[in-house]
């Protein structure tokens, strides 16, 4: 089997090196015999430097190399309507106790938790930036290995919390991954490429799975407590669509729909549910893009700038605290006002 990393790890001139030699640890942890790496054909230099690195950094580790592109990302307008703000293939997801859950890179949010009190457990399948968010976070903040997907994996987890702290007062649901790909793409009346069903499964599997299965492990802690809060990532995809993400769309809406179905279920146990839905926001990702693409992701929204990481840690800490005691089923855009595909 051949464990898939995809372009935007090679945009960043500083971190491409750690994360790739984070990915092959993984790599080598889940059995994988090979990496596929796949860079999309984006209308800017080719780092074939970087790549030369790339594949001696995996030939020095035994592993197969194959290089492909990402079809359907063809021109600036495409690409600049195809932007995204989560980084590739790397998930996770995230409890507190006044406790939550969060992802690393996503380290803002854990934190902003932390400085109102809340203890920190962070799970994800990435080792390395799991515990290296739980050594800055610091204090009792903890990280262990999961698969989101894994029904398992998560009850292990939340077992282990419960165990630990003896309750769980709030769920961060954030594991996401991005795979995108047109449905269907045609030249000259034939057909050239589709999405892969299995780069649908997988996002699936993850961006909403990961919801469902984290969710139910945690709702019977949260019956028998008293109550909890639950907070999912979504987003403004999720209401606009975006082009070549079918998948990742169709799990940030169905994020929307579990949301307000958990709502009606939960409430009578004092659990509320909620989600937000970012828009465009200064990570470190979007941060190494050229200026030209972070000047139209600008322009494209309301407000005239990107959000940063602290509003959307903002959003998922009000819907999480007392001060959104009678919100429920609800979901928070933070995009600035941003419509995709305008």
């Amino acid at each position: 089997m051949k464990l898939s990393l995809s372009g935007r790890l090679f945009e960043s001139p500083k971190g491409y090196t750690l994360a790739l030699e984070e990915f092959l640890t993984f790599s080598r942890k889940t059995g994988y015999d090979g990496v596929e790496i796949r860079y999309p054909q984006l209308p800017m230099e080719t780092p074939k430097s970087k790549l030369a690195d790339v594949k001696k950094m995996l030939g020095d580790q035994g592993l197969t190399w194959v290089f492909g592109t990402v079809e359907g990302i063809a021109d600036d307008k495409v690409f600049e309507r195809s932007l995204r703000t989560m980084d590739n293939n790397l998930s996770c997801g995230c409890l507190f106790t006044r406790f939550t859950i969060t992802k690393p890179e996503h380290i803002p949010i854990a934190q902003r938790f932390a400085d109102e009190g809340a203890i920190v457990a962070i799970g994800d399948v990435n080792e390395v930036a799991g515990r290296e968010a739980a050594e800055v976070l610091g204090g009792q903040a903890t990280f262990t290995t999961v698969d989101v997907s894994d029904r398992t994996s998560v009850q292990a987890w939340v077992d282990g919390v419960v165990a630990r702290h003896g309750r769980i007062d709030v769920l961060i649901n954030n594991a996401g991954i991005t795979r995108d790909a047109q449905l269907v793409k045609v030249k000259d009346g034939d057909l050239v490429a589709q999405m892969a069903e299995t780069d649908f499964d997988l996002v699936i599997g993850i961006n909403l799975k990961g919801v469902f299965t984290c969710t139910q492990a945690v709702a019977p802690v949260m019956i028998t407590q008293g109550g909890g809060s639950i907070v999912s990532a979504s987003s403004v995809v999720a209401f606009d669509g975006n082009f070549g993400q079918t998948n990742y769309v169709a799990t940030k809406a169905g994020v929307i729909g579990m949301t307000k179905v958990w709502a009606r279920e939960l409430g009578r146990y004092g659990i509320r549910i909620n989600a937000v839905a970012p828009g465009f926001t200064a990570t470190e990702m979007v941060a190494s893009m050229p200026e030209k693409v972070q000047e139209t992701m600008r322009t494209h929204t309301p407000l005239g700038r990107l959000g940063t990481p602290a509003d959307i840690a903002n959003a998922y800490l009000f819907l999480a605290s007392d001060e959104a005691a009678f919100i429920t089923g609800g979901v928070l855009r933070v995009g600035g006002g941003l419509v995709v595909g305008t």
